[in-house]
């Protein structure tokens, strides 16, 4: 099987049997879950890369809900909001400035502006 097909079948319910000297183990996703869930998971933040600095977090890519507080890279550093759905918000969500996190947005603001400091 490949990896897709495997994936496919985990999500369609099905049960994958791998044979072994010691006979067949079944794996259902109910197991892989349980086993994950007892390692303490955690998704992997989703990252870009700002002028070679590597790691800065994603800016969101869905609109916040009304009245959410955001923080966003502006030109004096990091600013705080709360979304509304006006023309402001709407700029700076579709120019990729929006963060959840004031350190997320901090980090962005660093990365654009990194190449631009002077050097002590």
């Amino acid at each position: 099987m490949t990896r897709e097909e495997i994936k496919s079948a985990l999500i369609a319910g099905e049960t994958i049997v791998i044979s072994t000297v010691d006979g067949d183990n079944e794996y259902s996703i109910n197991w892989i879950a349980d086993v994950v869930i007892n390692r303490d998971p955690k998704i992997k933040p989703r990252t870009i890369t700002v002028n070679g600095v590597e790691g800065i977090p994603l800016p969101l890519q869905v609109e916040p809900k009304i009245h959410d507080t955001y923080w966003f890279v502006c030109a004096s550093g990091v600013c705080k909001d709360s979304w509304n759905e006006w023309p402001t918000d709407k700029n700076r969500f579709n120019n990729g400035a929006i963060h959840l996190t004031q350190e997320a947005a901090q980090a962005h603001y660093d990365a654009l502006w990194a190449p631009s400091r002077l050097v002590k």
